[in-house]
């Protein structure tokens, strides 16, 4: 084989085999699952402001690794706070479940409700992060005068 022929060759092998990692690193992570107060964060759940709200995070691990994390973040125009798990251990071939709790910050003053982006991200050890976002809506608890 010439140089050139050689080259082609080894380019394509390079990709094959980046193209089979990525794909196989892009699925250390299924059937996640992330439920607010009981509700599926797919059916825009609502979080009132002042109050705690408790998250959950499953999911399916497809790898072994430590080091791994957890955090839930509630970012609108009014609002923007996170909770993140301590470091765990995950096993290929188990279903895990995460949860948070985070105080929803009082910060509508003039608004009565905001939407707002929940965004799930589960990273570390020798994943490659999952990460995901659904759509929230933050109310002003009615009885607060403020």
């Amino acid at each position: 084989m010439d140089a050139k022929k050689l080259s082609v060759f080894f380019v394509v092998i390079a990709g094959i085999l980046l193209s089979s990692m990525v794909s196989v690193s892009a699925a250390d992570f299924s059937n996640v699952l992330l439920t607010v107060d009981g509700v599926d964060s797919n059916d825009n759940p609502a979080l009132v402001s002042g109050e705690t709200s408790t998250f959950k995070v499953y999911f399916d691990s497809n790898i072994d690794t430590s080091d791994l994390k957890v955090r839930i973040e509630i970012e609108g125009e009014e609002v923007d706070v996170d909770q993140t798990t301590a470091d765990f251990e995950v096993e290929a071939g188990h279903r895990y479940v995460k949860i948070l709790t985070m105080r929803i910050p009082f910060e509508l003053e003039d608004q009565v409700s905001d939407d707002a982006l929940l965004n799930l991200k589960i990273w570390g050890g020798d994943s490659l992060a999952y990460t995901d976002s659904f759509d929230a809506r933050v109310q002003r608890a009615s009885y607060n005068v403020d």
